[in-house]
């Protein structure tokens, strides 16, 4: 029995040792040091209870919102952290740690978007060698719109921490904001220098490159980052722009496919989802390579991520009227008129397409709308003018060409094109008066002397049209209408051709 009581003994002696309560200067060291050998979550638990234990802490609250911090809980950290800046004002660390916390929360009230940046400048003042004040201030004007005291907040980080890669990019992005762009292409150079996978400073080269016109130094720059991050949106935009000022226009389709490619994937964001650019800057791109077939295809999947683009609709439609397939083509240049009506260029694809379907009343209704929607549209015009004379609509055909020929006052052909219609109608007199206005526009357009010399048969003045016969012969030496009217007439040409 005596073995037995020495047992438990020691057994009761163990338990009132484990009793013993740690103090809170202990557990506040205890989390130190776990934080220290990289345990957040134990240095967490353990400066919750310094802080229990010791409510106005300053220490302990300063670490404990900072270890809220780096959780990533902001929410969290900034009242631990207020508590703490009110018991250590004088504290650059809290002020800044508070400050980020305030950045960090998703939503911000302007007093806390105004606080934040007067946290950062109280946190400078406090310790001038504060690196990481000096990068939150700049940051936080940065997203202000204040660049110019982002560009100074930077350039002090990189004389603090000259090695810093991201330092000098933070202060290349800024001289960006600030069109200094030789200043920001040398901080980017000089970032990717210290650190040549840092992706973000390529592409800020590359996109600098760009703006500078120099597209080869760009692709090169661009080609850095893709092959650092081949799935990084910003290098792959930039390297398809860069290939498409250097003219590899296969690399920059295959590249606006890679990016479409990302935005269709089940993990990309709602907006890249939404967003039919790449797939449709890759149909563009494959219809100047005249891969027509692959650029329909393109197309089409642009219209599935968004019905509604115009541009899209109009594009297909363009592609199907080269592939000769107009009945679907005047249904997708109807439906882009439809959902862009104020553009004359839309609506004069319908009128194109319906005359290869020929749809005569669709046409002229389509540039008829055209018009409408532009004073000065001459194409529509041109086109709408033929189209109603072919219909029977005459008068109205000769009003345009009356239009046409007060919009091209030194143009012939709206002119002779009237002067047809009016001679047609037995207008001998208006025929004349636009034919003589015609050649004095241009005298040197053979089809508008010889119609007049036409005209002048047509009215018996025959010395009149033989001069006009052979005007148009001089104009044109080849024109085989004036030597066949000349000819009539028993008159050589030889000789009435040149002066």
């Amino acid at each position: 029995m005596a073995l037995l009581l020495t047992i438990a003994a020691v057994h009761l002696a163990f338990v009132a040792q484990a009793d013993v309560p740690t103090s809170p200067s202990e557990l506040f060291q205890r989390a130190r040091t776990a934080y220290a050998q990289g345990d957040s979550a134990t240095a967490l638990t353990l400066m919750e209870k310094v802080v229990a234990a010791e409510t106005k802490n300053g220490d302990a609250l300063g670490w404990l919102g900072f270890l809220f911090l780096r959780s990533g809980d902001s929410a969290k950290a900034v009242p631990v952290l207020e508590r703490a800046h009110l018991l250590k004002p004088d504290s650059a660390e809290v002020t800044t740690n508070l400050a980020n916390a305030l950045q960090g929360l998703p939503t911000k009230t302007a007093a806390q978007q105004t606080k934040i940046q007067q946290l950062f400048e109280q946190a400078v003042k406090l310790n001038p060698a504060a690196s990481e004040a000096y990068t939150g201030l700049g940051f936080a004007a940065y997203r202000q719109g204040d660049y110019a005291k982002a560009l100074v907040a930077f350039r002090r980080v990189t004389e603090l921490k000259p090695s810093d890669a991201a330092a000098h990019l933070n202060l290349g992005l800024a001289y960006t904001r600030r069109s200094q762009d030789i200043d920001a292409l040398a901080s980017c150079k000089r970032a990717v220098t210290i650190n040549p996978k840092l992706t973000a400073g390529w592409i800020s080269i590359a996109q600098l490159e760009l703006k500078a016109n120099k597209a080869a130094l760009a692709l090169a720059a661009s080609l850095k980052a893709v092959a650092l991050e081949p799935r990084n949106i910003d290098a792959l935009l930039v390297h398809a722009q860069a290939a498409v000022a250097t003219k590899r226009d296969d690399d920059a389709q295959a590249t606006y496919g890679v990016i479409a490619d990302i935005y269709a994937s089940p993990d990309a964001p709602g907006a890249q989802k939404a967003d039919p650019s790449a797939r449709y800057n890759q149909g563009v791109l494959l219809v100047r390579l005249n891969r027509l077939a692959d650029a329909l295809a393109a197309f089409e999947l642009a219209a599935q991520i968004d019905p509604k683009h115009a541009d899209t609709s109009q594009n297909i439609g363009t592609v199907l009227y080269s592939l000769g397939r107009y009945p679907e083509a005047l249904t997708k240049f109807q439906a882009a008129a439809d959902l862009d009506s104020k553009s004359a260029a839309k609506w004069r694809n319908v009128a194109l397409a319906a005359r290869k379907t020929a749809e005569p009343s669709i046409e002229i209704g389509a540039l008829r709308k055209a018009i409408a929607l532009d004073a000065t549209d001459i194409v529509s015009r041109q086109l709408l003018a033929p189209a109603l004379a072919g219909s029977g609509r005459s008068a109205e055909a000769i009003g345009l060409y009356r239009q046409l020929g007060a919009l091209q006052p030194k143009s012939a052909a709206p002119l002779v094109a009237m002067a047809s219609l009016l001679m047609k109608q037995d207008q001998l007199d208006s025929a004349l008066t636009a034919l003589k206005d015609a050649t004095g526009r241009e005298p040197g357009n053979a089809v508008a002397w010889n119609n007049l010399g036409v005209l002048y048969e047509r009215r018996g003045q025959i010395n009149d049209a033989i001069a006009s016969y052979k005007a148009a012969i001089k104009a044109n030496p080849s024109d085989a209408d004036a030597k066949a009217n000349l000819a009539r007439f028993g008159k050589s040409t030889t000789g009435t051709t040149k002066p």
